[in-house]
Protein backbone atom coordinates (compact mmCIF):
# COMPACT_ATOMS: atom_id res chain seq x y z
CA UNK A 1 0.00 0.00 0.00
CA UNK A 2 1.29 3.42 -0.89
CA UNK A 3 -0.11 6.93 -0.40
CA UNK A 4 -0.66 8.69 -3.75
CA UNK A 5 -2.18 11.91 -2.35
CA UNK A 6 -3.32 13.13 1.05
CA UNK A 7 -4.99 16.52 0.96
CA UNK A 8 -6.25 18.42 3.97
CA UNK A 9 -4.55 16.52 6.81
CA UNK A 10 -6.80 14.81 9.33
CA UNK A 11 -10.03 16.82 9.25
CA UNK A 12 -13.58 16.32 8.05
CA UNK A 13 -13.65 16.29 4.26
CA UNK A 14 -9.92 15.64 3.79
CA UNK A 15 -9.16 12.99 1.21
CA UNK A 16 -6.49 10.35 0.77
CA UNK A 17 -5.79 8.25 -2.32
CA UNK A 18 -3.87 5.01 -2.01
CA UNK A 19 -2.48 2.40 -4.41
CA UNK A 20 -2.96 -1.13 -3.13
CA UNK A 21 -1.61 -4.34 -4.55
CA UNK A 22 1.39 -5.21 -6.67
CA UNK A 23 2.15 -3.50 -9.97
CA UNK A 24 0.76 -3.80 -12.64
CA UNK A 25 -2.42 -4.87 -10.82
CA UNK A 26 -2.47 -2.10 -8.20
CA UNK A 27 -5.86 -0.54 -7.55
CA UNK A 28 -6.60 3.04 -6.57
CA UNK A 29 -8.41 3.42 -3.26
CA UNK A 30 -9.98 6.81 -2.46
CA UNK A 31 -11.09 7.63 1.08
CA UNK A 32 -12.51 10.63 2.90
CA UNK A 33 -11.94 11.52 6.56
CA UNK A 34 -15.12 12.22 8.53
CA UNK A 35 -16.44 12.52 12.07
CA UNK A 36 -13.22 13.96 13.50
CA UNK A 37 -13.08 14.15 17.28
CA UNK A 38 -9.63 15.70 17.83
CA UNK A 39 -7.36 13.50 19.90
CA UNK A 40 -10.05 10.80 20.08
CA UNK A 41 -11.16 9.46 16.71
CA UNK A 42 -11.88 9.91 13.03
CA UNK A 43 -13.47 7.79 10.32
CA UNK A 44 -12.33 6.89 6.80
CA UNK A 45 -15.10 6.21 4.28
CA UNK A 46 -14.33 4.82 0.84
CA UNK A 47 -15.82 6.78 -2.04
CA UNK A 48 -14.03 4.77 -4.75
CA UNK A 49 -12.00 1.61 -4.56
CA UNK A 50 -11.83 -2.15 -4.27
CA UNK A 51 -14.65 -2.63 -1.74
CA UNK A 52 -18.37 -2.39 -2.19
CA UNK A 53 -18.38 -0.59 1.18
CA UNK A 54 -15.58 0.43 3.58
CA UNK A 55 -15.78 2.27 6.89
CA UNK A 56 -12.75 2.44 9.20
CA UNK A 57 -13.00 4.15 12.58
CA UNK A 58 -9.64 5.04 14.18
CA UNK A 59 -9.94 5.48 17.96
CA UNK A 60 -7.31 6.64 20.42
CA UNK A 61 -8.43 5.47 23.87
CA UNK A 62 -6.61 7.23 26.74
CA UNK A 63 -5.06 5.02 29.42
CA UNK A 64 -3.64 7.93 31.42
CA UNK A 65 -1.74 11.16 30.86
CA UNK A 66 1.10 9.50 28.89
CA UNK A 67 -0.54 6.42 27.34
CA UNK A 68 -3.31 5.40 24.99
CA UNK A 69 -4.48 2.45 22.93
CA UNK A 70 -5.12 2.66 19.20
CA UNK A 71 -8.28 0.78 18.22
CA UNK A 72 -9.53 0.11 14.70
CA UNK A 73 -13.13 -0.76 13.93
CA UNK A 74 -13.74 -1.78 10.33
CA UNK A 75 -16.93 -2.50 8.42
CA UNK A 76 -16.62 -3.64 4.83
CA UNK A 77 -18.36 -5.47 2.02
CA UNK A 78 -16.46 -7.15 -0.78
CA UNK A 79 -17.77 -6.80 -4.34
CA UNK A 80 -19.69 -9.53 -6.19
CA UNK A 81 -22.14 -10.34 -3.40
CA UNK A 82 -22.17 -13.87 -2.02
CA UNK A 83 -19.55 -15.14 -4.48
CA UNK A 84 -17.21 -12.29 -3.54
CA UNK A 85 -17.79 -12.96 0.16
CA UNK A 86 -17.11 -16.70 -0.17
CA UNK A 87 -14.01 -16.24 -2.30
CA UNK A 88 -12.62 -12.97 -0.95
CA UNK A 89 -13.44 -13.01 2.77
CA UNK A 90 -10.45 -15.05 3.96
CA UNK A 91 -8.09 -13.24 1.58
CA UNK A 92 -9.26 -9.83 2.83
CA UNK A 93 -9.12 -10.87 6.49
CA UNK A 94 -5.55 -12.17 6.09
CA UNK A 95 -4.43 -8.99 4.31
CA UNK A 96 -6.09 -6.76 6.93
CA UNK A 97 -4.46 -8.65 9.78
CA UNK A 98 -1.02 -8.20 8.20
CA UNK A 99 -1.67 -4.54 7.43
CA UNK A 100 -2.79 -3.65 10.95
CA UNK A 101 -0.06 -5.69 12.63
CA UNK A 102 2.45 -3.67 10.62
CA UNK A 103 0.70 -0.32 11.17
CA UNK A 104 0.41 -0.81 14.92
CA UNK A 105 4.10 -1.78 15.14
CA UNK A 106 5.11 1.35 13.20
CA UNK A 107 2.84 3.53 15.37
CA UNK A 108 4.23 2.01 18.58
CA UNK A 109 7.80 2.53 17.36
CA UNK A 110 7.09 6.18 16.47
CA UNK A 111 5.75 6.95 19.94
CA UNK A 112 8.29 4.91 21.90
CA UNK A 113 11.24 6.37 19.97
CA UNK A 114 10.25 9.85 18.72
CA UNK A 115 12.74 11.72 16.52
CA UNK A 116 15.15 13.93 18.45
Amino acid sequence: MRVVTHEGGIRDGAQVSLRVGPKPFALRWDLEHRDLQPGRSFTDLQFAGPFRYWKHVHRMVPLGPQASVLEDAIEYEVPLGTIGWLVGRLFVQRKLKRLFTFRHAVTRQAFEHPPV
